[in-house]
């Protein structure tokens, strides 16, 4: 696990930082640390009682107005919080840290929005496309998977996946060629989203187009009508560890070398949006140099 000094969007240099904690679950889970209660029992002279969570921060690019948390977890602390991600353990976990989230998760797996991204991508894709989902989880929500000629899923949680998809390794993906590589609700969760682009521009190289989809979460809409601190408010994190602006999305892009053929704001829920963005590498066809 690292600290991160930077921006991980733009790159850019000391960002601006508040207190905040890691949500119970994530820190139980990923890092073993649960709540612990410090009682007049521990003897510590100089340190008052009281319930103890863990401590990270919430970091600020002035930049690019991206927010994300400080700790940036490590492949130990990824593979322990997404291993079987909403399985029988994870779920009676997260469901002791928040009562309801069973009955809530139940509503929202009943819900897709494969044919808003289809219709965002209509026309930019062949009639059976060769299809990736990165983080797809079993490939309910992988747009166009009912007419594609291959339908690969990369997820780390170990799920098997629908009918008609594959499950494939990174490696197996990364030597495959294909019109469209989907990230749908990764780049929020992840220690590194600038590496993750990396690693898949061969793919991008080869022709493919790159569909992105992250939460707009309702911090960030309300800073961008605001000048006002207001991320100082996001006092802890969850499974959710970057909060995207639309600058920060587009300068994480435009850094990693990618062209962006189209953006748009979608609202799902009368309570949440989404920020899409179809990209495309300059170098199509050939090899990056």
């Amino acid at each position: 696990m690292e600290i991160a000094r930077r921006c991980i969007y733009c790159d850019h240099d000391a960002p601006d930082s508040s207190p905040a904690i890691v949500m119970p679950f994530v820190a139980h889970r990923a890092l073993g640390y649960a709540p612990v209660n410090i009682t007049h029992d521990w003897g510590l002279r100089d340190v008052p009682t009281g319930l103890c969570q863990t401590r990270c921060n919430t970091l600020h690019c002035a930049c690019c107005g991206g927010l994300f948390m400080d700790l940036r977890f490590g492949e130990p602390e990824m593979a322990a919080l997404y291993a079987d991600y909403r399985g029988p353990a994870y779920t009676a976990l997260r469901e002791h840290y928040k009562p309801g989230y069973v009955k809530r998760n139940e509503a929202l797996n009943r819900q897709t929005h494969t044919a808003a991204v289809e219709k965002f991508l209509h026309d930019k894709l062949p009639e059976h496309p060769r299809i990736l989902d990165w983080g797809g989880d079993n490939g309910r929500n992988t747009p166009f998977r009912c007419n594609a000629s291959c339908c690969h899923i990369v997820e780390i949680s170990g799920k098997e996946t629908l009918p008609g998809t594959q499950a494939i390794t990174p490696d197996e993906a990364l030597g495959g060629q294909y019109d469209l590589v989907v990230l749908s609700h990764v780049l929020e969760h992840l220690p590194s989203p600038f590496s993750l682009l990396e690693e898949i521009a061969p793919l991008l190289d080869r022709g493919a187009y790159l569909y992105i989809e992250v939460p707009y979460e309702a911090l960030m809409c309300e800073l961008t009508r605001t000048n006002e601190p207001i991320w100082q408010n996001k006092r802890h994190w969850h499974e959710h560890i970057n909060f995207f602006s639309t600058a920060a999305l587009e300068a994480l892009i435009k850094r990693s070398g990618l062209v962006i053929h189209g953006l748009e704001e979608r609202q799902d829920r009368p309570e949440s949006s989404v920020l899409c963005v179809l990209c495309k590498s300059p170098a199509t066809n050939e090899k990056r140099i």
